[in-house]
């Protein structure tokens, strides 16, 4: 599972319980946020803010993963795939 599945993941729960008249939190709203401007900065000039979009998605993935939203499998690929837009991405600039 990647970032982008996730909030999709996210929106489609959201949406659904809407439908139900059911509570919603719209959290898909805060990591897509937070998702967009960490893919927005430059590794080198915004190491800061990195790291702090990093650490607050990191955070949400495991606050999922203890809510049984994602499966434990599921949190180790998004932790990848955030570890590598923190650090990986930058090689190719």
């Amino acid at each position: 599972m990647t970032i982008i599945e996730l909030i999709e993941k996210l929106k489609t729960e959201t949406h659904r319980r809407a439908n139900e008249k059911k509570d919603t939190n719209f959290a898909f709203g805060i990591i897509e946020e937070w998702y967009v401007d960490m893919l927005k900065l430059n590794p080198v000039r915004d190491n800061d803010l990195l790291d702090k979009y990093y650490h607050k998605i990191n955070g949400m993935i495991y606050g999922l993963e203890a809510a049984y939203f994602i499966t434990e499998k599921e949190k180790r690929e998004l932790i990848d795939d955030l570890h590598w837009t923190r650090y990986g991405s930058h090689i190719f600039e």
